[in-house]
């Protein structure tokens, strides 16, 4: 015996399940989406940290360089050196620079800001470079200004005491 209500039952049923298997295939799609997307995320993230450790560890190192940098640079203006030495440092200081310039170029992450400032920082050793020569060349015309001028007092001196 078949109830009177069993033909609105069977479609009821099969909605039911129809929209079941429905309702779990949208959660499984949904949740496919979600892995796929958290992977992508991921690897992003990975990549971004490892960019981030690199630049890093180029910025240490550039410091580092730039503290011995800023230490010969004071060397330089606070110790009495001749010419030769003079020039033999500031072509050091030079090469140490310039080569700092080329890998921070070569970099392939250079348009980043973190890199802006070392092209800065670069420009500003150059131009003290520049004024640390002028003063060089500037001090070693009053030296020699200084030793003329005891020669000629010598000279003089001499001369008074043979009038005398």
């Amino acid at each position: 015996m078949k109830p009177l209500n069993h033909s609105d039952r069977v479609k009821v049923i099969r909605r039911f399940v129809l929209f079941f298997v429905f309702t779990i295939v949208v959660v499984f799609l949904c949740g496919i989406f979600t892995l796929v997307t958290a992977d992508k995320g991921i690897s992003l993230l990975i990549s971004k940290k490892e960019s981030y450790d690199n630049v890093f560890r180029k910025q240490a190192e550039l410091n580092f360089k730039l503290d011995e940098i800023f230490k010969e640079l004071y060397n330089l203006r606070t110790k009495q050196r001749s010419r030769g030495e003079h020039r033999q440092m500031q072509k050091l200081i030079s090469d140490t620079r310039v080569l700092m310039e080329r890998e921070v170029m070569d970099e392939k992450d250079s348009v980043l800001p973190a890199y802006r400032l070392y092209h800065e920082l670069f420009l500003e050793i150059s131009a003290v470079q520049v004024v640390l020569n002028s003063h060089k060349v500037e001090d070693d015309r009053r030296e020699n200004n200084k030793s003329q001028l005891k020669k000629c007092q010598g000279k003089y001196r001499k001369l008074n005491k043979k009038r005398h």
